[in-house]
């Protein structure tokens, strides 16, 4: 091998230290004057569920980071995650978080992540975070799932609406069909299909069987040629990125991703001026807690010690979670930088033993062409009041429309193109409004 390649000899060569996690830890419940309580449910064996709700996640902070580490969850069901959320900008004043805790013999078995806010007047409750989430779902301990079933789940979520006052709407989307390969009781039968999919690798630690196996030898080809490409143009070089350098880095990303999306005029949510500001906000946060648990991971490939294309994403639980990943608008035409980096952390993932390389959720081309597993997502929505009837009539119409608009090509074709005309308008009237904007100042200030 060429020295502008790296040989993986251990998952430290990049930074890939998996987060702990503690087989058969219990969290025993021992009382928290803060919490108040629900209602027990009976589970079909005979035994009693005890509920209790918290509303601020400082009651919840160290019983949720203890167990987190044993039960089964999501990245985005992380405490530190779901903080972050909490704390980014203009959303401490709309969303509250409502923690739910299900203990059963005095032992954890679940914690259901909900924020309660204020949309068009009404008071809906959502999975926290759920704006910027791929998945939705609660944590869970994977011997006590099958002991819910969807009607002890409705019964959970009657007390919940009659003992937490004024909420109208349940609004509950993007929810994984299955959880630890086990039917998601949290998905009612009158769920319906979300707007997109998840998609996912069955990886094998053997990774010439499995990219011989995913990529035609054309396409192996191809990234050859386009990675010697790149080779003789610099030192090129693949690594994980930590320390200072870290939120600068994913700051490029995110800008270079937001670049991206408006080019092509598709939605863009790390915009700014939008409420796609909170998912930039809500990532910075998150990566700036500093815990060897942390699952964050940015990666990036280097021409001659510059970064040509980045790439977020979570690892925990033997999965490799992809979030986002973007190139630099410099990099050289037809050159596939982030084919190559995506290649390269498939790589990684697979020598480093782990189970599973996730795209999460989307539908983009280049998630189909190499997924061999799908998971499908379910949104709920329904009223618990009769003023909440109407909104969440509504909220499934929307959802309705948007499912619709996203699987006619025609429809999605126009979208992008009026939007990217939008942006131009919009970028031609910014142009035109700075200089009188200087001149207005300078006169001002005689």
């Amino acid at each position: 091998m060429g020295h502008h390649t790296r040989k993986f000899t251990a998952p430290e060569d990049v930074g890939f230290n998996l987060p702990e996690c503690a087989r058969g830890f219990v969290v025993e419940f021992k009382g928290n004057e803060n919490w108040h309580t629900l209602p027990e449910v009976k589970l079909e064996n005979g035994s009693k569920l005890r509920l209790y709700a918290a509303t601020q996640l400082s009651q919840v902070r160290h019983i949720w980071k203890q167990f987190q580490r044993s039960a089964w969850h999501t990245p985005f069901q992380n405490f530190d995650w779901i903080n972050a959320w909490f704390e980014s900008k203009n959303l401490s004043s709309r969303a509250k978080p409502l923690i739910i805790l299900g203990f059963k013999e005095g032992q954890l078995q679940f914690i259901l992540p909900f924020a309660t806010e204020t949309y068009f007047g009404l008071r809906r409750l959502v999975w926290a975070a759920n704006e910027v989430n791929d998945y939705n779902s609660p944590l869970i301990k994977t011997e006590f799932l099958p002991q819910l079933s969807t009607a002890i789940v409705g019964e959970i979520y009657q007390h919940i609406s009659r003992h937490i006052s004024g909420i109208d709407v349940f609004y509950l989307t993007r929810q994984p069909k299955f959880l630890a390969g086990i039917a998601n009781p949290f998905v009612s039968s009158n769920a319906r299909r979300s707007s997109c999919d998840s998609h996912s690798i069955c990886l094998d630690s053997n990774w010439s069987n499995l990219y011989t196996q995913q990529r035609s030898a054309k396409s192996r080809s191809r990234l050859r040629q386009k990675t010697r490409r790149l080779k003789r143009a610099g030192k090129l070089h693949f690594m994980a990125i930590r320390g200072p350098q870290l939120q600068a880095s994913i700051d490029r990303i995110l800008q270079w991703k937001s670049v991206q999306l408006e080019q092509k005029g598709e939605r863009n949510p790390f915009d700014r001026k939008s409420q796609g500001s909170v998912l930039t906000q809500t990532i910075r946060q998150f990566a700036s807690v500093d815990t060897k648990n942390n699952p964050l991971r940015v990666y990036g490939l280097f021409l001659d010690g510059e970064m040509i294309a980045g790439l977020i994403a979570f690892v925990e639980k033997k999965t490799f979670s992809l979030f986002t990943m973007s190139y630099g608008p410099e990099v050289f035409t037809n050159c596939s930088a982030g084919s190559i980096l995506l290649v390269k952390t498939i790589e990684l993932a697979a020598r480093a033993k782990l189970l599973n390389y996730d795209f999460l959720a989307g539908d983009e081309p280049y998630k189909l062409s190499w997924c061999d597993q799908k998971l499908d997502l379910y949104d709920c929505v329904f009223a618990t009041t009769g003023i909440g009837q109407l909104g969440a009539f509504a909220s499934n119409a929307r959802l309705e429309v948007k499912k619709s608009l996203k699987a006619s090509i025609p429809a999605m074709n126009f979208l992008k193109k009026t939007n990217r005309s939008r942006l131009q308008i919009q970028g031609a009237l910014a142009k035109l409004k700075t200089p009188h904007t200087k001149r207005f100042n300078h006169a001002g200030n005689r």
